[in-house]
């Protein structure tokens, strides 16, 4: 299968088949449908040229105005076409790295962008329309290098509140460590433990959702 350039330096062709082997593994002894996603960003970052070539701007006048000073005039007609025309390639050049995209988008703003993508693929996905209502969503994005667990109500009302922390730190280690594989095949894992004797798996159970790991932009 063709890997998205986004997500290649976190997992590879032989993590994704190990992943989507451990949600097939763990539906054998439990009710819950388990589904994973895994998207290129959640944060909106048009933003970021803009204040590449403000702050670009900025410095040129600062450096310019400091050269006035010291009377090399006619510096800011010699110099500025050919000095914007190089921002524009260094804005175009720095648009594409996603450490540059974080840092110029507010943490905040990362994490209520991760949390509203989150929510809709947990729709889009069709997770909360299980016969049982126990759909669990593990919604990675990679941009933002940010991890949710969204659950059922039902499921929701069985579990303390922290449960689904340490399944997200367990995904977001496996991201800093470039494998993405192993931090989802151990949240994965260790919800089918906990899901295990709350929810186990019925006679004539169905798989409802299917067992892929879906990745997108």
């Amino acid at each position: 299968m063709s890997i998205p350039k986004f997500v290649k330096k976190y997992i590879e062709e032989e993590g994704i088949k190990r992943v989507e082997e451990t949600i097939a593994r763990v539906e054998k002894h439990t009710s819950a449908e388990l589904v994973a996603v895994v998207v290129k960003n959640s944060s909106t970052t048009g933003h970021v040229p803009a204040i590449i070539l403000l702050l670009g701007l900025v410095l040129y006048f600062i450096f310019d105005v400091r050269l006035l000073e010291e009377k090399y005039l006619g510096f800011l007609q010699i110099t500025f076409i050919p000095y914007l025309l190089l921002l524009l390639i260094a804005t175009f050049l720095l648009n594409q790295l996603d450490w540059v995209k974080r840092m110029l988008t507010p943490a905040w703003d990362q994490g209520e962008q991760v949390e509203k993508r989150a929510l809709l693929e947990f729709y889009q996905s069709n997770i909360k329309k299980t016969k049982d209502g126990t759909g669990i969503l593990f919604f990675i994005s990679v941009l933002e290098r940010k991890a949710i667990v969204l659950a059922d109500q039902i499921i929701c009302d069985q579990l303390p509140a922290d449960t689904w922390t340490a399944m997200v730190n367990l995904i977001t280690s496996g991201m800093k460590q470039k494998d993405l594989a192993s931090g989802l095949e151990k949240a994965l894992i260790n919800s089918g433990n906990i899901l295990k004797p709350l929810f186990p798996v019925q006679l004539g159970d169905i798989d409802e959702l299917p067992n892929k790991l879906i990745i997108k932009e």
